[in-house]
């Protein structure tokens, strides 16, 4: 771990946790497990600060514009005035590790990646955003661990999202 630790110092932000996760990810090995979670932090390029800001201009003109309609004051968007020091802060993003009781990495997720795409159901290629990743391990019967990746985009058909009600 400590060679691991070396390795990613410089985009090494927080610690959230080291803990012995028993038989996780391989069955009947004799190996015990550790996890180690911790917050990955990485300078944003010139070109995603400079969409960020545009991104926050955009929320910014729309919570104006219904500002007009609900219970804020068009004008009343201080929240979502990042300025250029906001712009400037680094991705962060939640990595995990695991290692085997010998140290070396049996699984690695997580953590600042690029970009992923796929197609949606119209054919067209769209961005989507990971959310995270679930490692579960179920005892009750046999040792049966089930690892699930949460991902969001914008997956729907263009005339499905055209009769689409948001409240």
């Amino acid at each position: 771990m400590n060679k691991y630790y070396e390795k990613v110092k410089p985009s090494f932000d927080e610690l959230i946790e080291i803990s012995f996760v028993g038989g996780c990810l391989q069955q009947d090995t004799g190996h015990r497990y550790i996890q180690f979670a911790y917050m990955e932090s990485k300078p944003r390029g010139l070109q995603e600060q400079q969409e960020y800001e545009l991104l926050m201009k955009d929320i910014r003109e729309k919570a104006d514009a219904e500002a007009e309609t609900g219970f804020d004051k068009p004008g009343d968007t201080a929240r979502f005035k990042p300025g250029f020091d906001n712009r400037n802060k680094p991705r962060k993003a939640k990595k995990v590790v695991f290692f085997r009781d010998d140290g070396k990495i049996v699984f690695e997720y997580g953590g600042i990646q690029c970009p992923f795409a796929t197609l949606n159901s119209d054919g067209q290629k769209v961005p989507i955003f990971e959310l995270g990743c679930l490692i579960k391990e179920v005892r009750e019967e046999d040792f049966s661990p089930q690892i699930c990746f949460f991902f969001a985009g914008d997956f729907m058909k263009r005339e499905v999202k055209q009769h689409q009600q948001v409240w």
